[in-house]
């Protein structure tokens, strides 16, 4: 027998020996001979998940599954706690933002103008009976109007916040933030006057 064959029959020799003493240890004794954090034992880990398997090691050790078994790692640990906090962020958020439109519309006396004449078409739109589109179309237009208010108010805001005193480039951004109100009022006026205007003829005739 040559040395490399000798060489090949004592690791095979062994790795049974140590098979069969794992094989007679209990869980606790393996998880007592094998802290890979604490002692440093990862080969001896290694042939432990070898021999009494990767999932028993996982348990052993309260060890999440491989990410390529689990694709939703990072909500395997608490998946309960890490919904209910994404859903209260976003309840959060959602009260922000509405707080938001309701100290916009204390503060501005033009917001509360667009909202008068939102609610003022609204109330003329389900007595002259408009259809789908013109509904869509309405709706549209009430969010754009709406929006560039806000975004309008926001600016403002932030202006006076960087520089409270006058200053004719932040006149120049408030001009231009009205600007777009402005057009965006008018356009609404027009698609206004085209979609009630022959509504308002059949009436009056």
């Amino acid at each position: 027998m040559t040395p490399e064959e000798s060489n090949v029959y004592s690791t095979e020799d062994a790795t049974k020996k140590l098979r069969l003493r794992r094989s007679r240890m209990s869980s606790a004794q393996v998880h007592s001979t094998c802290q890979p954090y604490k002692t440093g034992r990862k080969f001896s880990c290694r042939i432990s998940s070898l021999i009494v398997g990767s999932d028993t090691i996982n348990k052993i050790y309260n060890l999440p599954p491989p990410l390529s078994e689990n694709k939703n790692y990072f909500r395997h640990i608490k998946p309960t706690t890490m919904n209910l906090s994404f859903l209260s962020m976003r309840v959060k958020s959602f009260r922000c933002a509405t707080s938001g439109i309701i100290q916009a519309t204390k503060t501005e006396l033009n917001l509360r103008i667009h909202f008068a004449a939102v609610t003022a078409v609204t109330a003329a739109g389900f007595i002259l009976g408009l259809s789908q589109q013109e509904w869509i179309a309405i709706l549209l237009l009430f969010a754009l109007v709406i929006s560039l208010e806000l975004i309008n108010t926001s600016f403002e805001k932030l202006c006076d916040v960087i520089d409270p005193e006058y200053n004719n480039p932040v006149k120049k951004i408030k001009d231009i933030a009205a600007g777009a109100v402005l057009w965006s009022t008018v356009i609404a006026v027009i698609a206004g006057i085209i979609i009630f205007a022959p509504k308002l003829l059949i009436i009056f005739k």
